[in-house]
């Protein structure tokens, strides 16, 4: 991911933070909670009963639609 919002430096990431703080208000936030509801909900349902979930994976996966969805109005799938 590099130097992004999310992996670069302290002290970047101040100055990175001003620049999208506008985009998280709770309105902003709570907006996007039933495509998170949804994608969560398709995430379990995918799960097999006893089977072993690579939970790091699993959840990359799960937050990449999420962000799809959320910003580009699609998901991630690949």
């Amino acid at each position: 991911m590099g130097d992004g919002r999310v992996t670069c430096p302290q002290a970047a990431h101040a100055a990175a933070r001003a620049c999208v703080q506008p985009a998280f208000t709770p309105a902003r936030v709570a907006a996007h909670l039933p495509t998170v509801l949804e994608e969560a909900e398709r995430a379990v349902e995918a799960l097999e009963v006893g089977s072993e979930v690579d939970v790091h994976a699993w959840l990359s996966r799960l937050a990449m639609r999420i962000i799809g969805r959320a910003l580009f109005g699609e998901a991630l799938d690949a």
